[in-house]
């Protein structure tokens, strides 16, 4: 497995399953047979309602002997405009029950999602969240609005980017030499 060092220090799998559309039983066996077929990553949000799957695939590889905790990265993201983020992501936490979540991201520009970036860098903190980012924030603008306000730079932008969609503005201000 190929891995990128993260500008916190962490390291990511640069390949991963997503688990978008998977219910709870769906993304269980799912996520347990990526992890047999050698698959670190797991990508999962709150949104996708399937925390609970995820954890349940993860859980049995680590019970079988597949892998251990520290073995596996689990992205989540959360959506921004909830009243009490501390209590989402203290919940989704829960949800997955795999002790820490590796990435959590904000799911996308929303309304009060600064105060969302600040809870998950008391997450940081806490010990329950290794690495914070965001998710389809795809302008220098959005890249910034949240950077200005950090006390903790994001350590993965989760973009769409393909053959027919690259974004090349963003990418080269992300890459820019300071």
């Amino acid at each position: 497995m190929e891995y990128i060092n993260l500008n916190d220090g962490h390291k990511m799998p640069v390949l991963g399953l997503g688990t978008w559309t998977l219910n709870n039983s769906q993304a269980a066996e799912s996520v347990y047979t990526a992890i047999k077929a050698g698959y670190r990553l797991i990508d999962t949000a709150r949104y996708y309602g399937n925390e609970s799957g995820v954890g349940q695939g993860v859980r049995r590889a680590i019970k079988e002997g597949l892998i251990r905790r520290d073995e596996i990265f689990i992205t989540s993201k959360i959506i921004p405009g909830i009243n009490d983020p501390d209590s989402v992501i203290n919940e989704s936490n829960k949800t997955l029950g795999l002790e820490y979540i590796d990435l959590m991201l904000i799911h996308q520009p929303g309304y009060n999602d600064e105060k969302l970036y600040k809870a998950l860098e008391r997450g940081v903190k806490a010990g329950i969240i290794k690495s914070i980012g965001i998710s389809n924030y795809y302008t220098p603008e959005e890249f910034e609005r949240i950077a200005k306000i950090a006390s903790i730079i994001p350590a993965v932008v989760q973009n769409e980017n393909h053959i027919f969609y690259q974004n090349s503005e963003l990418q080269k201000y992300l890459t820019r030499s300071e």
